[in-house]
């Protein structure tokens, strides 16, 4: 599985959170051109990592959504990259390790308060 659909399958959990995700959803967040996430996504359909699903009412619509193949690879994923995160952060000790907590802690809430902005919007919309 191609490095880059892990960032797609990712994307479409986390939207898929909020509600359906349309494959427009997934071009306007990750800022790629609807022909190339179309083409990733049938890819990832032949993978059986997504399902798609055509608007009955605009079939210009396109639904897209996790597999329970694609559901157990995002979780598999993300056990292991906390898993090695972990791994990592155990040769920080004491007060570098405090230090460095409190710094993200910083950062997280600057980036809340002042979200990154591409074009006028906040990258998460």
């Amino acid at each position: 599985v191609l490095p880059s659909y892990l960032k797609l399958v990712d994307w479409i959990y986390q939207l898929s959170l909020k509600g359906r995700v349309k494959v427009s959803d997934l071009a306007d967040a990750l800022h790629l051109s609807r022909p190339g996430i179309t083409r990733s996504c049938k890819s990832m359909e032949e993978l059986g990592l997504i399902e798609k699903t055509v608007n009955e009412e605009d079939r210009r619509i396109v639904y897209v959504s996790l597999t329970e193949k694609g559901t157990e690879y995002y979780f598999r994923y993300i056990e292991r990259y906390y898993r090695q995160l972990s791994e990592r952060l155990r040769k920080y000790e004491g007060k570098r390790l405090d230090e460095m907590m409190v710094l993200m802690h910083e950062l997280c809430d600057d980036f809340e308060k002042n979200p990154i902005r591409i074009e006028g919007k906040e990258t998460d919309e």
